[in-house]
This record gives structure tokens, sequence and C-alpha cells, in this order.
């Protein structure tokens, strides 16, 4: 299957990557890239079989479905096969722990300035190197890492192959492997506002703690209430969720006037703007997979993680979060069929109580215990790194797009149930 897209699998990095050159790409952007970018005959079936078989998580083949839970691989290794490789300049801050890499030296010169505080134009220069480097994904979250081409053709007989294959993969990382600010200066603008270092201060201790909050960035391990066929149903309800606000702005005789609403609120300016639908392409099932990985973490941290990470809900949330549970659960068990219909509805209650003003569970305060907001949360687990470091600025701001997309679209679909005991129907 993976040949008639034209694509290889990495088992290591649990990644999809283009023969021709072009990177890797997630499981769910393959058949638009072969069909695009090669000129591969899709039909919707083939995809769909693609898809799913990349979802199987089975012995042989288990793919990363996120860009943010693809490890990196690690630093002077050998080049990762049919990925392009490039000049760039690598790091060697923070006492030679600092893995940073990049293509531009002006880029480099600022990481320096920013991660280390070396402001002394002679001592920058110290602080990097010539290295040849790689990044897996070209578009997006391009992060580069450093390797060493002439390890690429090392004989599999070769006793320092083995050493490349066994030993090095299994390297205990110091913990943090980058080092955290030790100041509050030293913090960036926006770490300050986010506060993610110091509301998962417990997890940065070392790699094992960093690992079992990475862990909620991937698949249910065994023992977990959820299985991956339980996400499975709940990311196509998701899909199913986003496509029924497309047609209901589609077919709403208001639903001009509708989208405007949501953009400005009751009143509306002289020259609104208005809020887009998503088009029925390719944006539907990206939109999903991310927003679906919001309640995925919600709901294995309601379920009890093993990590000990709690996101907060109200009563009333806990017991549309239950309800969810007990939908996704239910429709595998043996001889059971649950129409995805069914999981979208009790979804879409359980959203419209995220949505809704409620009572919180507790004040919120600026301690790493006190946050009591689902999304705030959910934001720092999506935001950690497997170094220890957090994602960028822009980076949060696609997050965030999606997840404002699916307010908007919880609130549409609300409005649509209710307008009949509405004088002015969807619009009020």
């Amino acid at each position: 299957m993976l040949d008639a897209f034209g694509f290889l699998f990495h088992k290591e990095l649990g990644i999809l990557i283009c023969r021709h050159g072009d990177g890797a790409q997630l499981p769910h952007e393959v058949p638009g890239h072969a069909h695009k970018a090669h000129g591969v005959p899709l039909t919707e079936k083939p995809r769909e079989d693609f898809i799913q078989y990349c979802a199987t998580n089975s012995d042989h083949i288990r793919v990363h479905d996120q860009v943010g839970s693809v490890p990196i691989p690690t630093p002077k290794g050998p080049p990762v096969h049919k990925l392009k490789v490039g000049d760039g300049f690598a790091c060697i801050g923070g006492d030679g722990l600092c893995t940073y890499c990049c293509c531009s030296e002006g880029v480099m010169k600022k990481h320096i300035r920013v991660s280390h505080d070396i402001r002394l134009p002679k001592k920058v220069v110290d602080y990097y190197h010539s290295a040849t480097v790689q990044t897996l994904f070209h578009v997006t979250n391009r992060a580069y890492f450093q390797v060493l081409p002439q390890l690429e053709n090392i004989p599999i007989e070769n006793p320092f192959h083995q050493v490349l294959q066994e030993y090095t993969p299994a390297l205990s990382i110091l913990p943090p492997p980058i080092a955290g600010p030790d100041t509050e200066r030293e913090r960036t603008p926006f770490m300050r506002i986010m506060d993610w270092d110091h509301h998962l201060s417990r997890f940065l201790t070392d790699k094992e703690s960093l690992d079992r909050i990475l862990s909620l960035q991937q698949a249910p391990t065994p023992g977990e209430v959820y299985e991956k066929a339980h996400f499975s149903m709940l990311t196509a309800a998701v899909l199913e969720y986003i496509q029924e606000g497309i047609r209901i702005c589609r077919q709403e005789s208001q639903g001009f006037t509708v989208r405007q609403k949501l953009v400005h609120g009751e009143v509306l300016p002289s020259k609104p703007s208005y809020w887009n639908p998503l088009s029925e392409n390719g944006s539907p099932a990206k939109y999903a997979a991310v927003i679906s990985d919001f309640f995925k973490v919600t709901l294995r941290c309601h379920a009890g993680h093993p990590s000990g990470y709690v996101i907060p809900l109200t009563e009333a949330q806990s017991i549309h979060a239950n309800r969810l549970r007990e939908s996704l659960l239910n429709g595998h068990e043996i001889g059971k069929v649950v129409r995805v219909g069914k999981v979208v509805r009790v979804l879409h209650d359980f959203s419209f109580s995220l949505l809704v003003e409620q009572p919180l569970p507790g004040p919120e305060t600026d301690s790493p215990e006190g946050w009591t907001c689902p999304v705030r949360c959910y934001l720092a687990v999506q935001a950690i790194k497997g170094d220890g470091s957090f994602i960028t600025p822009d980076n949060l701001t696609q997050i965030l797009a999606k997840l404002m997309y699916c307010c908007n679209n919880c609130a549409l679909v609300q409005a649509e149930g209710t307008k009949g005991t509405a004088p002015n129907g969807m619009i009020k």
C-alpha cells in the first residue's frame, strides 16, 4: 500500500517519507501529496483504506499522526534515508547540551543571543559551527538536526553499526536536556505569559517524569481505559461534527448574519467581517486531527492518566465527559455497533459544557496546581517537547486557530438545535 503512494516507512521514527525527496508527511496528508505532487490517481476508497491502515498501529507499522509526537533523531547520527541533506549550523551552547540546528547563520546567532544570553558578537561565533543538517518535515515544524554523512554507508555487519543501532538510542538524556532559565529575567516574554515551565515544573526534573507527561501526546498505553480504536472513532466523530457545521452554514437562510455574529457578537459594526467555515476539501480532516487531540488528552486525564496530570472539569462537564467515555467504549464492545452520529451528539454536549460559562472548580491562580481552565491545561501538555523545551508562538497560533474554530462550530450547532424555540431563529 505504501508503494502505491510512493512512500517509505521509517520504523524507528514512526514516520512516512516520500520516495521523491519531499520529506515526511503525516498519514492524512500522504494521499493528497501523492496526488498533487506526483500525479498518483486518488479515489476516496484507497484514501480511506490508507488512513485506516496507518491508524491500526499493528506490530509492523506504528505511524505518528501528529508532528509534535515525532521524535527528533539523535544528533550526529547517520542521515535519515530519502531525506534531503543540507549545509547548516549547529549550536554548542549550554555546556554542549544544546542540540539546536538551523540553515541560517543569522537565525543561529539570534538563537545564541536569546537562548544562551551571549551578546558580544565576538563571543557569539564561538557558540556554533558549520554542520550537515536534515529536517523531517519540509513545510511545517522544520526542526533541524545534525547528521554525519560519513556514517551513511557503514555495512550492516560492522560492529560500529550495532553501536549506532542499539546503544545510541538507549542513551539517557541529562535532565533537563535544555537547561531552563535560572532567573525570571532569562525567561522569554512569551513564557512569562504562558507560564508552561512553572506549571509543568514537576515533570521537568528528570527524563522519566518528562516521558510520563509526553506520553499524553502519544497513543494510549496498555492499562489505560482507552485504546487506539476508541480514539479513531472520536476523530471520526469530530470530523462529522465539523462537517455538520459546514452543512448548517450552507443551508441556513440567515447564514450570512449568523457568521457575522460569530465574529462580533450581538452588536455588529458598520462594516462587519464574517466567520468562514471550512470548505469540504482536506481541511476538515486536518482540523479534526488537532481538535480531537484536545478531547483525547482531556478524556485520558479525566480517567486517571499514569502521569498524574489533571485537566480540571466542573461537575457538569464531568458528567458529559463520562457520557462521551461510555459512548466511545460501548462502540467497540463485541456485538455492538454505535453509529458515529450518536457519538457526535454526545461530543457536542460535552463541547457545549466547555464553551458556556460554568462555576469553576476553584479560583484560577498562578501556582502550578492552580489552573482551572481545561484548554489552558491542555495547551501546556501539547506545548512541551521531547527535550524539555516548549513550542514557539507560531506553533501555538496554529493550535489556537483550530480550537477557536471548534468553539464557533459548537455555537453554530447549538443555535441550529435551539432555533425552533427562539423568536429570531438562529440569530437569537
